[in-house]
């Protein structure tokens, strides 16, 4: 099924989302002051202003406000409405005006009967009888900002001022953490910050000076009772790359290059007549599966340029019993990171594209190479899905990220995705997707319990995606 943009999904909400509506309540039209990122929001110029129910906020869910807030939506007539954390690369955000609101001002609003999804959970407000229901007002769904909604799904930082009124920081707000080690008992992960001290000017203006201290905090989450706590300071940082299995630098002198011809232990690869070279070097990462080598070859074509802008030529070949070949059906472009081994098959996975100089895009293909030499590249078999990234193999299924990503030819982008299509699957024998749970952004990895869980880019919180378990730190 064709995708639709999300523009065309807010309008699609606009129009159809009163059919849905069912229970009347009263809504306020807040009396403080609202800012959403260091920007004063106009609630009484609002075509579709913030409303108060129950003493908690409502943010109007349109287009323009949810692309600023990092959140993404997906409407279906069957699923109802699914949210889900995003946050877009370069945001410009434009102001929905062309209303009039006083202040203390009560209106009608309206409960939903269509289910709600919010990070792959059910809110479905007519069911739940929340105390906080997801609303409708204006023929606009308006999502309540309570504190699990607003700090953990979404990771925002919210405070409340007598004189500023409502804050709003959907940017900048995380801690980053990192995984730091990876075992059958448990999953450690850690977090950097550099130490800043203030230094007041002549003009009484603040200069952030760095000191050159660090702070690293380590987690543990306890994989037997998913129990998450805290360890700790440590003196180094600990960075796991979940995302390069079996990979290691191919040992000088196996490749070369002569005679415009790359070798590999004398073999002659690949003609290079065609490729203007300037004193050429090499490059070569190794992935050993068994007694099957796969490598990834890079020609720098010129040591005129410095890196990491040196342009280069990329050939990526299979090796097994001294006999090597190439592998066929490979993009050039895409840069090889894993490569597993599910029966007798084997996926070599991508996790970016390059597109000219240092740049590359986070388009992720996954390629299925046969033990008949033929190879198939998976993303082709799905249109819905331009980019497939693997994350681990689990009970002999390749566990994929799917998105729709759109775009692929844009530098640095990290790609497009829909609430209600992406998410997470496992590829079965058939090389058929079956999700997992639906979209959420975050550091996602498998653990040795089987079990795939999110860390939030944002918070010390994780999301058992197997379960649906949300683990927050244990005080």
């Amino acid at each position: 099924m064709k995708k639709i943009v999300l523009f065309s999904l807010m309008l699609m909400l606009i129009f159809c989302c009163s059919a849905y509506a069912s229970e009347k309540v009263n809504v306020q039209i807040p009396s403080f002051n609202i800012t959403i990122n260091d920007m004063v929001f106009d609630n009484q110029k609002a075509m579709y202003p913030f409303i108060v129910y129950n003493d908690v906020t409502y943010a109007p869910l349109t287009y323009n406000l949810c692309r600023q807030l990092g959140v993404i939506t997906g409407w279906d007539s069957e699923r109802g409405l699914y949210l889900a954390k995003y946050m877009e690369d370069n945001i410009q955000y434009t102001p929905d005006l062309g209303g009039y609101y006083k202040k203390g001002a009560v209106y009608k609003a309206s409960i939903p009967s269509f289910p709600v999804v919010l990070n792959g959970v059910s809110i479905n407000s007519k069911s739940d009888k929340s105390l906080y229901p997801v609303l409708i007002f204006k023929n606009i769904t308006y999502l309540p900002l309570t504190w699990e909604n607003v700090y953990y799904e979404f990771g925002w930082d919210i405070s409340w001022d007598k004189t500023k009124g409502l804050s709003i920081n959907s940017q900048n707000t995380g801690s980053y953490p990192y995984l730091s080690e990876i075992n059958d008992k448990h999953v450690l992960f850690q977090t950097y910050k550099e130490i800043f001290k203030e230094e007041k000017n002549k003009d009484r203006s603040i200069t952030y000076i760095n000191t050159g201290k660090k702070e690293i905090k380590e987690y543990k989450l306890d994989l037997h009772t998913n129990k998450l706590t805290y360890e700790g300071l440590k003196d180094k940082a600990t960075h796991l790359n979940t995302e390069q299995e079996n990979l290691q630098r191919c040992e000088d002198g196996i490749f070369s290059i002569e005679d415009n011809a790359l070798l590999f232990k004398g073999q002659v690869l690949e003609n290079l007549s065609d490729v203007e070279l300037i004193n050429p070097y090499l490059y070569a990462d190794k992935w050993s599966i068994g007694d099957t080598n796969f490598y990834q070859v890079r020609v720098y074509t010129t040591n005129e340029i410095p890196a990491p802008y040196t342009p280069f030529e990329q050939f990526v070949y299979q090796e097994s019993e001294d006999n090597i070949m190439k592998v066929n059906g490979w993009n050039a472009k895409n840069l090889l990171r894993s490569v597993y081994k599910i029966g007798e098959n084997y996926y070599l996975c991508s996790n970016g594209r390059h597109i000219t100089g240092r740049w590359n895009n986070s388009l992720s293909t996954v390629l299925k190479l046969s033990t008949d030499g033929k190879t198939t590249i998976i993303n082709d078999k799905y249109k819905d899905f331009l980019s497939i990234r693997a994350i681990g193999v689990n009970d002999n299924k390749l566990v994929v990220e799917a998105t729709w990503f759109a775009d692929p030819d844009i530098i640095d982008n990290k790609g497009k995705v829909s609430a209600i299509n992406d998410g997470y699957f496992y590829l079965d024998e058939n090389d058929n997707l079956n999700k997992i749970y639906p979209y959420i952004e975050g550091k996602v990895f498998l653990a040795p319990n089987g079990n795939l869980y999110l860390l939030s880019d944002s918070r010390i919180f994780i999301i058992d995606m197997t379960t649906g378990e949300r683990i927050k730190l244990s005080k």
